[in-house]
């Protein structure tokens, strides 16, 4: 959103790159001028070079510098896999991390407690790591979980987003629209369950550009999508799910090869670009 709110561009000649921080389409979640005014993008996938390509076309906006990029959250959490001892893990109760997006509609907000509830009952090992915006606008709502599943001692918090330690702990992940779901399967070749909470929508008028975000479209590709009237029998679709999670992983890396460019070379491709940059 740069140069649409308060942070501006440079009255001198200078070219403004925008680097990816979530894997998710650039065109649903995100505010319709976010992308408008940076010179340069790097994608991390064709997705991201064919919708910004597409609004382009539709403002009639001045064409940008799209570079194929990849994203360098991802190949972290592919290298750091790729170290980890092989025992790093393990409790003997399978584990779940619940890692939703934020919103007035998001899961935690809203289900948290119906879904936690559930997965401790029945005897998961469950890491909640919210999205640090619902941290900071919901802080009641962590006062009252930790009250309600606080000693428990399967019921654990993770308020650094920074860390993917969880990750590695985690045998699934429940989400609900969180880019942090498909980071954590393409990653790591784990499913997810996605519930399906209403569509987290920043542009009312994403579907202008006629393309399904790759948040949609990946859904079912790496996971199952259950109806949030469901959630009440979660623990059923984790063990069903966890009883043979191999099935998914050859779909992951096909997906991942799909959608994300680079995989683990996105930092060498950035830093080639920019030091180009620099040389001109």
């Amino acid at each position: 959103d740069m140069n649409t709110f308060h942070i501006k561009r440079s009255p001198f000649s200078v070219k403004y790159v925008y680097i990816q921080h979530s894997l998710v389409s650039t065109h649903m979640v995100y505010r319709p001028q976010a992308f408008d005014n940076f010179d340069i993008i790097f994608c991390a996938g064709p997705h991201h070079k064919i919708e910004i390509e597409a609004r382009e076309r539709m403002k009639k906006l001045k064409p940008k510098h799209l570079v194929q990029h990849g994203y360098g959250r991802l190949d972290k959490i592919i290298s750091r896999a790729k170290k980890l001892h092989p025992n790093l893990k393990k409790t003997k109760e399978k584990c779940v991390l619940v890692a939703p997006s934020w919103g007035t509609n998001g899961l935690l907000e809203v289900h948290g407690f119906t879904l936690i509830d559930n997965l401790l009952k029945n005897g998961f090992r469950t890491i909640v790591r919210p999205h640090p915006i619902t941290f900071l606008k919901n802080p009641k709502l962590f006062k009252k979980l930790d009250k309600s599943f606080g000693k428990n001692p399967n019921y654990s918090l993770d308020l650094n987003l920074d860390s993917i330690n969880t990750l590695f702990l985690a045998d699934l992940m429940i989400s609900d629209w969180s880019g942090a779901a498909i980071e954590f399967s393409f990653g790591l070749q784990k499913p997810v369950i996605f519930v399906d909470t209403p569509k987290k929508i920043n542009n009312p008028k994403y579907y202008e550009i006629k393309i399904n975000p790759l948040e949609v479209v990946l859904r079912e590709k790496i996971g199952i999508v259950i109806p949030l009237e469901k959630l009440g029998i979660i623990d059923s679709y984790v063990s069903s799910i966890l009883k043979n999670p191999e099935i998914f992983s050859k779909n992951i890396v096909e997906e991942r090869e799909k959608w994300v460019f680079n995989v683990s070379k996105s930092g060498e491709v950035a830093a080639d670009f920019l030091n180009s940059l620099i040389e001109q």
